[in-house]
């Protein structure tokens, strides 16, 4: 490639990584009769930096009363309350708790609150996080009281109750009824159960009847029933999508669960918007300050090379940025900037790690082009090494945070890990490459050979 094309493709490729940084960061704007929108406000941002609510309930693995008393197995108050070998634990409690915690989230995105998330933490708390919220005392409105779920028959404003109470119900499973052409739910319930439904649909051979499944007071599915229940197993047909079925059997089975909190919430916490807006900013601007100084280093260490990296290093971030607005997952929490921050100091030392191979390459009286080329492929098990162990610790923080607390810094981690590696030896050579027809000479490239030994 001779030098007039090497500097038409660099000024491609630079105005391409400036136009690109425009694009992910410009204004939200009006064009015409086109309205604009940053794509940098695709970003999904943490509760840390979005701000919000958190909230913590700590659920009762044990049997007890309305007052808190653990009970023994024959229901009864326990005379030794500080005995934990003596209590009941609660049937399916890790069930349960999931099935609670489906209910809380359920119920939060009924009232709007549609980027909330609710998530076991340890095994027996439950982490509510919602976004766009000032007052806690909101949230424990909706989720303070325990889920209400009534089957009824005939009247959804009667007081009969098909089932007396939602504990008759062992489970409730979604699949597709040849019968009937359409989605159902398979609803199984105990013996006593099965003698309320008998005896509620006895007159439906002659007669049909409507069973309303109401939860918290609001009616989430209806059925007609034609003819008479006598089995613990039943369905729910006519239902439309796949999706609505298995919601439907979450919400009957969630209901159904019976956990009791710890007193009141364990933790509470406000967390105000500004201190995410004020870490965007000064993450964009730490960003910018790092990119300089490392460039600055890399030039003063490199020459040409340095350049090359700090091209490369530019890409990086832009790509970086790309990624966290429309790569699904991505989500931006103040754990996150630190692993976009750790991302930064890989792939710098991805260029490093080659730069001096190349220098060792030369060194030895190898030609610049054969230097570059022996350098990258002598450093690639190296870069790799570092950059794939370091993805797999990211891949195992993710998988085991169960509490979800670091799994922004675990996926901005892996991002940036990936990014680097196409940065570092992709664009950094293709830049070497279209650096070197500009500067004939070696010491442009930061190339020196190393000085003769003396004989002895």
């Amino acid at each position: 490639m001779n030098k007039t094309m090497s500097i038409v493709w660099l000024c491609i490729i630079v105005v391409l990584i400036v136009a690109l940084a425009l694009f992910c960061f410009a204004p939200n704007m009006k064009i015409g009769v086109y309205d604009f929108t940053s794509p940098i406000n695709n970003i999904k941002l943490g509760l840390d930096l979005k701000g919000g609510v958190y909230v913590t309930f700590e659920a009762e693995k044990y049997v007890t009363d309305d007052n808190g008393n653990y009970l023994d197995e024959n229901g009864d108050i326990l005379e030794d309350q500080k005995n934990e070998s003596v209590r009941v634990e609660v049937n399916n409690f890790e069930s349960a708790l999931e099935g609670t915690a489906e209910v809380m989230q359920s119920r939060l995105k009924s009232k709007g609150y549609t980027e909330a998330t609710v998530t076991v933490v340890d095994g027996y708390k439950l982490k509510v996080e919602i976004p766009d919220v000032d007052d806690v005392d909101d949230v424990l409105d909706i989720l303070g009281n325990p889920a209400n779920l009534k089957v009824k028959i005939g009247s959804e404003d009667g007081d009969d109750a098909l089932l007396p109470n939602a504990g008759h119900i062992v489970g409730a499973n979604a699949y597709y009824d040849t019968d009937s052409s359409s989605y159902a739910v398979q609803l199984e319930v105990n013996a006593e159960g099965q003698a309320l439904m008998a005896k509620a649909t006895a007159e439906c051979g002659t007669t049909s009847s409507t069973i309303y499944f109401i939860l918290d007071g609001e009616i989430i599915q209806q059925a007609t029933v034609s003819t008479v229940i006598n089995s613990k197993y039943s369905k729910i047909t006519g239902i439309d999508t796949a999706d609505q079925a298995i919601n439907l059997a979450i919400q009957i089975q969630s209901g159904a669960y019976d956990i009791k909190f710890v007193g009141n919430a364990l933790e509470t916490k406000t967390i105000g918007a500004k201190l995410g807006e004020e870490a965007i900013q000064g993450t964009i601007l730490a960003g910018i300050i790092v990119i300089l100084l490392i460039g600055i280093f890399l030039i003063l260490e490199y020459r040409l090379m340095g350049v090359a990296a700090t091209l490369a290093l530019s890409c990086y971030l832009v790509l970086l940025v790309l990624a966290l607005c429309f790569i699904p997952l991505a989500q931006l929490t103040l754990p996150g900037i630190a692993g976009i921050i750790l991302g930064i100091g890989m792939a710098v030392d991805a260029n490093i790690i080659i730069f001096e191979r190349i220098k060792e390459e030369y060194g030895t009286g190898k030609s610049r082009v054969t230097s570059f080329k022996n350098g990258f492929k002598k450093a690639l098990s190296a870069v790799l090494d570092g950059n794939i162990t370091t993805f797999l610790g990211g891949l195992i923080l993710y998988f085991m945070d169960t509490g979800g607390a670091i799994d922004g810094f675990a996926i901005t981690l892996m991002y940036s890990i990936v990014i680097s590696l196409i940065t570092s030896l992709l664009l950094t050579r293709l830049f070497l490459k279209l650096l070197s027809p500009l500067n004939g000479k070696d010491k442009a490239f930061g190339l020196k050979l190393k000085p003769a030994k003396e004989v002895e």
